[in-house]
């Protein structure tokens, strides 16, 4: 995703350039090399607060968890400085995002997560990994939009399927919900796509984010969906393909 942002750039500086510098269109260069510089800080933090979440449960930075169901404990859940100040930062590059039109359910996903001192440290992590995401995905979003308005050609060599859930823990039987969706393409309206999940067909909104719904198994554990996306690509049929894991856990 950060490889089809640095594109997205590259080809919106190429149209400005090729439009003698307007100032207006220069302006918005700045503002999408403005958006990638926030996006990689804020990605920053939330890895850093991923590594400093793992030393205070003794889980090494470098390797797969060995306690991932320890709990977080006190000491990070009343650390109310760092999660204010990162409540702020996602506020503020929503408002930025705004101006992009970046829809009010995407904004709705960039805010902190919720750090209980009872909650695993796997669901924790889990949950600054999803944000990671909601971010990339966001950026994306709001760099197409402005590549439209100074007429750059899309950058679509590499599409990247994608898929954000609503929550990576859910009750054993309850509903699980998540969008799938393709970055770098605008809407489905420019090109057919058929989405699917465990092989049953996912309903697309308008602007082409397939709505994934389906009833988590009752046996808590680790489990997985696939997202699959079918399109015409460049006079070729492709399949893209996304695995995500989740967690049924009793609450």
């Amino acid at each position: 995703v950060s490889y089809t942002a640095e594109g997205t750039i590259k080809s919106i500086e190429a149209a400005v350039i090729k439009n003698n510098r307007q100032p207006a269109e220069v302006a918005l260069l700045r503002r999408a090399e403005a958006l990638q510089t926030s996006a990689k800080y804020l990605i920053s933090k939330l890895r850093a607060s991923g590594d400093q979440l793992r030393r205070t449960t003794d889980n090494k930075t470098d390797r797969p968890l060995q306690h991932p169901d320890a709990a977080i404990g006190a000491k990070w859940a009343a650390d109310a400085p760092q999660q204010q100040a990162l409540a702020r930062q996602l506020a503020a590059y929503a408002n930025t995002l705004h101006r992009y039109q970046v829809t009010d359910a995407q904004k709705a996903l960039l805010s902190a997560p919720a750090f209980a001192e009872s909650k695993p440290v796997a669901e924790a992590l889990a949950d600054l990994t999803q944000l990671e995401s909601e971010i990339l995905a966001c950026q994306t979003h709001a760099l197409q939009r402005i590549s439209q308005r100074v007429g750059a050609p899309r950058w679509v060599s590499h599409p990247l399927a994608f898929a954000t859930a609503q929550a990576n823990v859910v009750a054993p039987g309850d509903t699980y919900r998540a969008q799938l969706g393709l970055i770098g393409y605008l809407s489905a309206k420019e090109v057919k796509m058929q989405m699917a999940c465990n092989g049953r067909p996912v309903p697309a909104d308008s602007a082409g984010v397939g709505q994934v719904r389906f009833r988590a198994p009752t046996r808590p554990g680790p489990a997985t969906w696939t997202g699959t996306i079918r399109l015409n690509h460049n006079g070729r049929d492709t399949t893209f393909r996304v695995t995500v894991p989740y967690r049924v856990a009793r609450r």
